[in-house]
């Protein structure tokens, strides 16, 4: 779908009715389209001849909003602030149609909009500024697409493979209680240039994030659970200026036959939890971005696979 397409019949629409015999105008808009969130706006001309507001949105990607067959998202609101009325949906695919109708209720009264519709744009590609201390890769290591998950690491090692346990590490003899490197004792907590795999294989300023990048970047975007050509995925969307990166999921079908979705993906941060020199130093952190799971920035044992998403220090 072409982004020519992008808003059919979104100009403002005005409705009137009468309160006390004053008009009241609202008009109705979709604005700040991402690939993955839209805000749709009820601006009311006199919020104070209102007693009880309430907003409700009524959205789908289907064109057959009123059909009973179709069930839309149910959005609302209640709260008029600067004398307007926002839904704020985070949960949209790009480039992807959608219609709405909006139900404005003032004391009891419904007054609705027509139809409307938007087309999200196609999400960025290339090196994506979140407004962020670093920019980031649209795409993973190993990745010639968005849709792509790319290859898959041990953290601290520079070469994709496919057989994860301690045995296999890099960075140990066999053991989590044989590390070589990473250690208290070396006192190293971030990876060197030359153990970073982003940076090996892309060079120039090209790096993995480290734990405070990704909190960062959680921090200070809109998580939507989205899919982007037939791949399930979590999309974040930048509150400074909403741009929008999209983290793929791997699907792994488990040894009962039921499927998950695996999206974690390497820090370059190490994560001691215990004070004793001799152990807690088989952990990194990884950003989980799978659906389903919570999102969040966990310790996984180092030898275990994960994704890498380059950052661009400048």
């Amino acid at each position: 779908m072409k982004r020519f397409l992008l808003l059919f019949a979104l100009c403002a629409l005005a409705l009137t009715s009468c309160k006390k015999g004053t008009n009241i105008i609202y008009t109705v808009a979709a604005e700040d389209i991402t690939p993955c969130t839209v805000k749709i706006v009820a601006r009311v001309s006199q919020p104070e001849a209102f007693t009880m507001p309430l907003m409700i949105v009524y959205l789908s990607p289907s064109p057959n909003l009123h059909s009973q067959a179709i069930t839309p998202v149910k959005l609302s609101t209640s709260e008029i602030k600067d004398g307007e009325m926002t839904v704020f949906y985070p949960y949209l695919e790009p480039e992807m149609a959608y219609y709405f109708w909006v139900r404005v209720i003032q004391d009891g009264v419904n007054y609705d909009s027509p139809d409307f519709g938007f087309v999200t744009p196609d999400l960025p590609t290339g090196i994506i500024d979140m407004g962020l201390s670093v920019k980031w890769a649209s795409t993973n290591l190993g990745a010639s697409a968005l849709e792509e998950v790319g290859d898959s690491f041990a953290w601290g090692e520079v070469e994709p493979k496919t057989s994860f346990a301690w045995e296999y590490y890099k960075w140990c003899e066999g053991s989590k209680d044989t590390i070589t490197k990473y250690t208290k004792a070396d006192g190293k907590t971030v990876l060197e240039p030359e153990d970073d795999a982003a940076h090996v294989i892309l060079g120039g300023n090209w790096r993995m994030p480290t734990n405070e990048e990704f909190r960062e970047l959680f921090d200070n975007c809109d998580l939507s659970a989205t899919q982007y050509k037939s791949t399930r995925g979590v999309a974040l969307t930048s509150r400074i200026n909403k741009n929008t990166l999209f983290f793929p999921n791997h699907v792994v079908t488990l040894s009962g036959g039921a499927a998950v979705l695996y999206g974690d993906y390497w820090s370059s941060s190490v994560y001691f939890y215990s004070d004793d020199a001799d152990s807690g130093q088989e952990n990194a952190y990884r950003f989980n971005a799978s659906i389903g799971a919570m999102i969040m920035i966990l310790p996984e044992q180092r030898y275990a696979a994960g994704f890498i998403r380059p950052v661009l220090a400048e």
